[in-house]
């Protein structure tokens, strides 16, 4: 799986701008990798095909719109890195 991490600069007052982020990231199955509610930058984890859905292209490294409905809490958004991950597999413990 690939994920994408996105910095977030968030527009005052910034505790109501990352709350409101944290709710988003509900919506985009997305993670909070830093941030907090006194600071303007937050960073997040995106998975690939959420990406391509809000922003209507391929990730990569760059700046990008901020997705409609999201503007009134977010100033701007650029891709930081691009993450590709192994699925973890959990194995029973044998006897």
């Amino acid at each position: 799986m690939i994920h994408i991490v996105l910095k977030v600069i968030l527009k005052p007052p910034f505790k109501k701008s990352f709350n409101t982020l944290l709710d988003f990231c509900n919506i985009w199955s997305s993670s909070i990798i830093h941030g907090g509610t006194k600071n303007i930058e937050a960073q997040i984890s995106v998975p690939e095909h959420k990406f391509e859905k809000l922003f209507k292209e391929s990730p990569k490294i760059s700046k990008f719109q901020v997705p409609k409905g999201a503007e009134f809490f977010i100033d701007k958004i650029e891709v930081i890195n691009i993450i590709a991950s192994k699925d973890k597999i959990f194995k029973k413990k044998e006897k």
